[in-house]
């Protein structure tokens, strides 16, 4: 991380991270890892992105992250306690919503019909 936050931003520090492993091709010496994270806001200068907030980013793979606010997903205030966060990244993130909607919108998916896959 380079610097602090400025006016208008905040500091995330990651603490879960998601990658997609055919990215590896694709990267030369020196490059960042894309994936998605989930983040915690560790100071903010921006009242809209409360310190201790938690959101889905796409930043790569580093410990901290300065943002504008551009490409952030907030996480609900009321995650339960007994659901880890990482679920934000697969059942209850991205893949799980394109699985779910591709059951039910592609498949056309009922109870009592199997599937034609």
């Amino acid at each position: 991380m380079s610097g602090a936050p400025v006016d208008g931003n905040y500091c995330f520090c990651f603490l879960l991270t998601f990658h997609r492993p055919y990215s590896k091709k694709f990267l030369k010496e020196g490059d960042v890892i894309m994936g998605s994270q989930v983040a915690r806001v560790i100071e903010s200068k921006n009242p809209a992105y409360p310190v201790g907030g938690y959101y889905v980013v796409y930043a790569g793979w580093t410990t901290h992250f300065i943002s504008d606010g551009n490409g952030l997903d907030a996480m609900t205030s009321n995650w339960p306690d007994n659901l880890p966060r990482s679920l934000a990244l697969g059942a209850v993130g991205m893949p799980g919503l394109t699985a779910y909607f591709g059951l039910l919108e592609v498949l056309q998916a009922q109870r009592g019909r199997c599937c034609p896959c």
